[in-house]
Order: structure tokens, then sequence, then C-alpha cells
């Protein structure tokens, strides 16, 4: 039987065949000494299937649906993939940030309506790139790339993240980027923030009223990390009615899909006032063709490290 169990979403393991053979299967098997996931929930119930199990290889980088505390007191490893699309996800952020400085979305929407009028019918507010502030938060392999694009087309870049290294904070000081110390300080004079976080316990429905309040008014919001850094997004709107956020950007949600809400309603059919100031995409930034193949190489390659009797890299429980 096989070692290696893909529990969801794969259809055809060809990538994962070449890499490790006859081992990897998508039938289920109590015997499976490995999973590797997709969506699928790893909770206590669905660990205790696999009485042989030894370790867990999610496909992508997020881990809030395993049971990281679970799998650890059971000596299970449990791996994320990091690596494989900090492209893809630094470079949809970058669009977003450009699409709030431009206001490419906002003033399509006007343009739609005022075909006479056209060049005259709006010039709504919109700072220089280089007369603009934007606040990183979370600064690793993603939230440093944006930092780099976003200092190569003149922003003025300040972050925030409390466990870099001595190293990668010598190589943000490198391109001009500004590291802050206090979390209000940076969004309160911040443009635009953009988030760039895992999902922790000090990261989880951190954008709230709050933090929110304490963004500098006017100023826009991009999302291309966890939607679990999120409440509920009803918040959002009280906000962006009195103008205190101008726009907001999301590639992902609390709740993926969405269930029927103000928020959701108020995007998919906006008010006047909402039009062309609020974009979301399905949770695709990790998207490319090149992204999915690497994705699925990386997984499989960290697997065959186990069954070859090395420690798997990218452990998130240990």
């Amino acid at each position: 039987m096989a070692k290696v169990y893909i529990t969801d979403r794969i259809v055809n393991p060809d990538i994962e065949r070449e890499i490790l053979g006859d081992d990897v299967s998508l039938d289920f098997d109590q015997d499976a000494e490995v999973l590797m996931v997709w969506r699928q929930l790893i909770d206590q119930e669905f660990i205790d299937k696999f009485p042989k199990l030894k370790a867990i290889q999610r496909y992508g980088v997020g881990y809030d649906r395993l049971d990281l505390v679970y799998a650890k007191s059971k000596g299970i490893y449990v791996s994320n993939n990091p690596a494989y699309c900090t492209e893809e996800v630094a470079q949809t952020a970058m669009a977003f940030i450009l699409n709030c400085s431009r206001k490419i979305g906002y003033l399509d929407h006007f343009a739609k309506n005022n075909l006479e009028r056209w060049q005259q019918a709006v010039t709504p507010p919109t700072k220089r790139i280089s007369c603009s502030t934007v606040a990183i938060i979370g600064a690793g392999r993603i939230g440093s790339r944006v930092c780099a694009y976003a200092r190569a087309l003149g922003y003025r870049v300040e972050y925030y993240d409390p466990f870099l290294n001595t190293e990668q904070v010598e190589k943000l000081d490198q391109i001009g980027a500004v590291r802050q110390n206090n979390l209000e300080d940076l969004i309160g004079g911040a443009d635009i923030v953009s988030l760039h976080v895992p999902a922790t316990e000090h990261t989880v429905g951190m954008v709230d009223a709050d933090f929110l309040r304490g963004m500098k008014p006017g100023a826009s919001l991009v999302n291309t990390s966890r939607g679990s850094t999120m409440v509920h997004p009803d918040i959002f709107l009280d906000f962006l009615q009195n103008n205190h956020l101008n726009q907001l950007m999301l590639d992902v949600l609390p709740e993926e899909p969405p269930r029927p809400c103000a928020f959701i309603e108020a995007w998919r059919t906006p008010p006047d006032w909402l039009k062309g100031r609020i974009l979301v995409n399905p949770h695709k930034s990790y998207f490319s063709s090149e992204s999915s193949v690497e994705m699925r190489v990386a997984a499989a390659c960290n697997v065959k490290r186990l069954l070859d009797g090395l420690v798997p890299d990218f452990i998130v429980n240990n």
C-alpha cells in the first residue's frame, strides 16, 4: 500500500508520482505515514484515522486548518510550503497598492458614467507615489519583496515585524525601508497599509475596529495574507462610508467562500458612494501556471525527505 495519501483537490498526482513513485496515492489508506493536504480539515478526529502517521505536508503556506498541537502530541511533523508563490503574492499586493495610489478601479467606474464630460468628470484626491507612505505589516519572504517593489517605484516604505533577524533587517535597511517598533505608529502615518502575516494567536482578528480607527484618515488597506487576520468584514462598511477608509483591496476573507452579509452584498451591488473603492479576489494571489507546479514539486520533495529518513523542512509545530 502507498505510504503517502493525498487528502483532497489533486485529481491526477502525476507530478507527485515523478518524485514519490508508487508511494503516493489518492486512495484512503489508514496505514498511510504521510498526508499531503490542500484544504482538508486536519483535526484530532481525522488524525486518529491514521495510526502510523508520521507527517502532514501542507501544499500551501497557511496551516490554520491543521491541529498543530494535537499532531505534536502524537509526534507527527507538520510542514507547510512557504516559498513557492512569493513572487505571485507580492506582485498581487503591489498591483493592489498601485490601484490604491492611481485610483484605476475608481476612475473606471466614473468613466463609464461620464462619457460626455470624460476627462473633467472626476478628479479624486490622489497623492504622488513619491509623496506616499506604504506600511508593510510582516516583512518575511513576501512582505520584504513588497518592500523592495514599493521602494523601486518611489514609495516611502515603513514596516513592522518583531521577528526578523539582524540579517533580514540589514537587507531592508539597504533598500531604504524604515523599521517601526510600534504597530500603532506604523499604521497611523501610512497612506496604504498592506498585510503579510501568518495566522497566529497574535494576528487572528488583528484588523478590527480599533485597528481601523488607528489608521490615518483616508488611508487604504490591502490584505493578501490570511482572511483570519480580519474580523467580520461588515466592520469595513462604516469606515468606508465615512471615508476614514479610502479603498479596500482583499485577496482573502475571514470565511471562504463567503456567506451573504452586508459587506458581500455591498461589494456585489455597490451603492454609488462605494463603487470603485473595493476589490475582492477569490484567494488567488498565489496562483500562476508556474507556481502551481512549483507548489506540488516542493511539497512532494519535502515528503521524500521524510521517506528517505530525513527530518522534513519547514516544520510549523516544532
